[in-house]
């Protein structure tokens, strides 16, 4: 789904954002999914447990399906499944994991730190720090 709302980077149960526009609220003609749309999201986000939603930085193939988040803005740890998408001419890769492309492995910068471990091709577990 993620991949036809290519124009969306986080879909949660309570908010939207799109890739030119992350104020909240806004009205739904500028929310960049129909009400159907989003309540299929969230309705796939409780049969799968994604108690935060899906996030997907901009120009990227790979999606973020968020499990558990701690903190705040200015600093926080969160648990993601990641599945590593194809790339395309429009679309690279942006996560740590599916950049290494490794059974496991840490990732550090000036803002963040990650751990990812592969789960199947394609998948992995992800834990970010910031």
């Amino acid at each position: 789904m993620m991949n036809e709302d290519n124009h969306m980077t986080r879909i949660a149960s309570d908010f939207t954002w799109k890739d030119d526009n992350l104020a909240w609220p806004r009205p739904q003609s500028q929310r960049g999914i129909t009400a159907a749309r989003w309540d299929e999201y969230r309705a796939l986000f409780l049969k799968a447990r994604v108690k935060h939603g899906t996030s997907r930085e901009e120009k990227s193939c790979d999606i973020e399906l968020i499990v558990w988040t701690w903190g705040l803005v200015t600093g926080g740890m969160s648990t993601s499944y990641v599945h590593c998408g194809t790339p395309t001419n429009d679309l690279v890769h942006t996560q740590p994991a599916c950049l290494a492309h490794k059974d496991a492995g840490t990732f550090s910068d000036d803002k963040e730190d990650y751990r990812y471990k592969r789960l199947t091709e394609g998948w992995y577990l992800s834990e970010e720090r910031n």
